[in-house]
């Protein structure tokens, strides 16, 4: 048996020397964990080395007489969140571990099912690559522990240095609360209540069940990830934004001198700008389109391609439009890149760069992006240089980033409520000026009631929660007074919101006819309109009306961003409109009444 002086010699020669390889094997692991691209799915690492006393109670425990049975004197552990995460991060160990120079001797794979322990072992049979002799020294065992323990354990050591060997353990955040509440309690501690080791036993059940959940849940979420990733690489610039006067080539603007060119432009920017309104198929359009578009820049003589500083900045922008537009966003961006040092301050230049940010899941880039936009905007309002297009581009740029704020969830409907506003605020000022789409008539009203019906659902759900909280919890009258007041203000400034949506509900009531030239994502905002005013007051008028609308959400065109996230929420709303409807009773409403029902009652009493 080892006594203790050696024990305190052996951790005091080997303390620091440890400590160093499982620091700097960390750093690696954190390296993994926090890179840019395929990132690996680990919430949290930590490590410990074993302390004297720790060491000598295992010698006795263990009956040790040689350190080299001592396979954990120092120790990490990796976490993952779900159990689907820890293939890949075992995969990633052993290549990091060959990488490094240590010998992995042993894995053990504890109380994992069979299919789990297949898919570990065909990875360590891909991975494990050494020489025959160290081929050999290897083992892969299952086991079980009567505990319900369940991990993965990597035994490592290191060549020719002398330093004791350490083990890695691998498992999920979930387990590893149940392994340190074992080890506080059942664990090590001699003699131990056996009413204590049965119920760590139905513990590990009852976790096993919630890692199973967790683990559906994020199946569930990838499959959401995947569909909207989806959209996202389908998605085209929002709208074709229009070039400030002064950035516009003189070759294209002075018909006297240059009529042959600007005739050529005229054409082009026309057939461009009608996109939107063509019938025509997506591919033919685009490739006709740059067809134009290289007929012009072939044609303008070649000084311009070298030195006009505003005709490189309108090629490069067109081209890269259409490089977004067919879904080749790293040309794009690298189009956008080429002039964005001379151009950084343009609000056009900007805001597309932050789109694409968006779609590649950049999201700190694109709110950088959409930041400066927003700067550039206000400049060109102070330098009054070409008003109808400033607008325009505003407006459109508005609109946008208040979606994007939309999609961030609700802790940002404030800044969607103040972009919506503004974008408002343009378009009243400036609706006889037709600067705008026929199109633009149905979506400003369409936004102003459906995200301001998102702003009203967000507080009224609030109001719940406090007053949940009052009958709840044994308060204080101090505290009781002061949640009923926090309840009447959040129902106060939801009946605000509410109002708002319900005047532009009405407006678009009466706009939808007829119905075959309105997107499915308006008819969806009425009804969920409806629903939520029933919901809120137990109004059958609007309940009626939401049931009313939901055939015109199957029968029109979805023109959303985010088509798939889109096609789910209007899935979600139709299945609770029609589930309600059910319970009520009123699937047979007559439809003759579709653009006669009103919401007179406001929300909440």
């Amino acid at each position: 048996m080892i006594n203790y002086k050696e024990i305190v010699d052996f951790h005091k020669n080997n303390f620091n020397s440890v400590k160093m390889a499982l620091e700097v094997l960390e750093e690696t692991i954190i390296e993994g964990r926090d890179r840019l691209e395929d990132r690996i799915p680990i919430y949290a690492t930590k490590y410990r080395i074993k302390s004297v006393n720790s060491i000598y109670l295992k010698t006795k425990r263990q009956k040790i007489s040689d350190f080299k049975q001592i396979t954990d004197y120092g120790g990490m552990r990796i976490l993952c969140l779900a159990e689907q995460d820890l293939p890949k991060v075992n995969e990633f160990i052993i290549e990091l571990l060959k990488e490094k120079k240590w010998i992995l001797s042993q894995i053990k794979i504890y109380n994992f099912d069979l299919e789990q322990t297949q898919i570990f072992d065909k990875q360590i049979d891909n991975l494990i690559i050494q020489s025959n002799d160290s081929k050999k020294n290897f083992i892969c065992s299952r086991d079980y522990k009567e505990s319900g323990y369940k991990s993965i354990h990597y035994i490592l050591e290191r060549s020719n240095d002398g330093m004791p060997t350490v083990e890695i353990q691998l498992r999920t955040l979930l387990q590893d609360v149940w392994g340190e509440l074992e080890h506080s309690l059942a664990y090590k501690k001699g003699q131990v209540n056996p009413y204590i080791k049965k119920n760590f036993s139905l513990l590990a059940q009852d976790l096993a069940t919630c890692d199973s959940l967790i683990k559906h849940l994020k199946e569930i979420r990838d499959k959401d990830n995947a569909g909207r990733l989806y959209s996202l690489n389908k998605t085209c610039p929002y709208g074709y934004l229009e070039y400030e006067n002064e950035l516009l080539p003189e070759i294209f603007k002075d018909e006297k001198k240059q009529g042959e060119y600007v005739q050529l432009y005229q054409k082009y920017s026309a057939w461009v700008r009608e996109e939107g309104r063509l019938d025509k198929n997506r591919a033919e359009w685009l490739k006709s389109s740059m067809t134009k578009l290289d007929q012009i820049i072939k044609k303008v003589p070649g000084e311009y391609h070298d030195s006009n500083d505003q005709f490189i900045y309108w090629k490069e922008m067109e081209k890269a439009y259409f490089f977004f537009y067919s879904g080749k966003f790293n040309d794009a961006i690298e189009n956008y890149e080429k002039i964005y040092k001379k151009f950084c301050d343009r609000p056009v230049l900007n805001f597309r760069l932050g789109e694409l940010a968006f779609i590649q899941d950049r999201l700190e880039d694109a709110l950088r992006y959409f930041d400066l936009s927003e700067k550039g905007m206000v400049n060109l309002n102070k330098q009054g240089l070409n008003k109808s297009t400033v607008l325009i581009n505003k407006f459109r740029i508005k609109i946008k980033v208040a979606f994007i704020y939309w999609v961030l969830g609700a802790e940002y409907f404030s800044i969607v409520i103040s972009n919506i506003n503004d974008a408002l605020m343009i378009y009243k000022e400036n609706q006889d000026n037709k600067i705008f789409k026929s199109t633009d008539h149905i979506l400003i009203p369409n936004l102003m009631c459906w995200y301001n019906l998102e702003m009203y659902i967000m507080l009224r759900e609030k109001k719940q929660f406090i007053e949940n909280l009052i009958y709840k919890y044994n308060l204080t009258d101090g505290e009781k007074v002061k949640k009923e007041k926090q309840a009447k203000e959040l129902l106060n400034e939801a009946i605000k919101y509410y109002n708002i949506s319900k005047k532009y509900f009405e407006k678009l009531r009466d706009k939808i006819i007829p119905v075959k030239l309105v997107s499915a994502n308006v008819f969806d905002t009425v009804a969920w309109f409806g629903y939520q005013t029933y919901i809120g007051e137990k109004e059958i008028t609007g309940l009626e009306q939401a049931y009313i609308y939901c055939d015109h959400i199957l029968k029109n065109k979805n023109g959303a961003t985010l088509l798939m996230s889109s096609f789910d929420k209007q899935r979600s709303h139709i299945l609770d409109i029609m589930n309600t409807a059910h319970e009520v009773g009123i699937e047979h409403f007559s439809t003759h009444h579709k653009h006669k029902l009103k919401i007179y009652s406001p929300p909440i009493s």
